[in-house]
């Protein structure tokens, strides 16, 4: 059988600056909607494994507020994920403990960065700050959908970059 695929979708990203404080605030919003997303039933906001298509999100959004100031920059990230349809597994008796959606999903991350010197950046951050754990998916076979919620998986990740040129 052919796998036929059809997307429809809308993709944005918004930003928004001022200056406040002797510094710069920056708010930025970035995401897609998907209208339409079909291989063979499933539609957009749901997934239907047995067609072949993975976790599909209807919409997803990236909203992140900059805060700079000198060499300093503080960021704070918000990802969103809304609930999503299973609709592979409603009537036919594969679902027993009746999971028909996977819960939606948000995950904060927060960085800083110190320019310490015209040619080393320091930067240190926390992935998934609140250590949320990713939503339950009943028929991947892993009880979740790692390729969307990735960070979710591994839990809160601390980590640190310095970037030195030369």
């Amino acid at each position: 059988m052919a796998v036929i695929q059809r997307k429809h979708r809308i993709d944005w990203a918004l930003e928004y600056g001022l200056d406040l404080f002797n510094g710069r605030l920056t708010v930025t919003n970035d995401g897609t909607y998907l209208s339409d997303y079909n291989w063979t039933s499933a539609g957009p906001g749901s997934y239907n494994l047995t067609s072949g298509n993975s976790v599909t999100p209807q919409a997803r959004t990236n909203t992140s507020v900059k805060y700079a100031i000198g060499d300093w920059q503080a960021t704070l990230q918000h990802r969103y994920i809304p609930k999503i349809d299973d609709t592979s597994s409603r009537g036919n008796g594969r679902n027993p403990l009746n999971y028909d959606y996977i819960d939606e999903h948000s995950i904060l991350d927060a960085r800083v960065r110190w320019d310490a010197t015209e040619t080393t950046r320091l930067l240190f951050g926390v992935n998934n700050l609140m250590d949320e754990e990713p939503p339950y998916v009943f028929n991947t076979g892993n009880n979740t959908a790692p390729g969307l919620y990735g960070s979710a998986v591994v839990g809160r990740f601390l980590f640190a970059r310095v970037t030195q040129s030369f």
